[in-house]
């Protein structure tokens, strides 16, 4: 819903989308899509929007301990490196929308 208010107040067409705080691409994939349908919607067609995903992919306290220990296991490599980042672009390319989301691996400060 946030989404489509920001994109109904935005000035069109939207070219750029920055995501801060990706996690696993839910929000990036649905800002993509949002973005794709308003542009075909005004425009009469679909241009390239380019949704830029900022995360650390290394998540946080809540996300490795918040969480039974199956579902860390799922989350944490062999060495105990996280593997957020596996995740969002799985979940990215099985959206279908790998060329309009780009992942930026970094802080909210240094993307800025």
């Amino acid at each position: 819903k946030d989404i489509d208010v920001v994109l109904h107040l935005s000035v069109k067409p939207v070219n750029f989308w920055l995501e801060l705080g990706a996690y696993e691409g839910g929000s990036a994939i649905l800002a993509a899509k949002r973005v794709e349908e308003a542009r075909s919607t005004i425009l009469g067609q679909a241009v390239a929007t380019s949704v830029v995903a900022v995360d650390t992919f290394l998540g946080d306290l809540r996300v490795l301990w918040g969480r039974d220990p199956a579902e860390r296991r799922l989350l944490l490599r062999p060495d105990g490196t996280v593997n957020l980042y596996e995740r969002f672009r799985s979940n990215v390319r099985r959206s279908g929308r790998a060329v309009a989301v780009l992942p930026l691996p970094a802080t909210s400060v240094v993307a800025l």
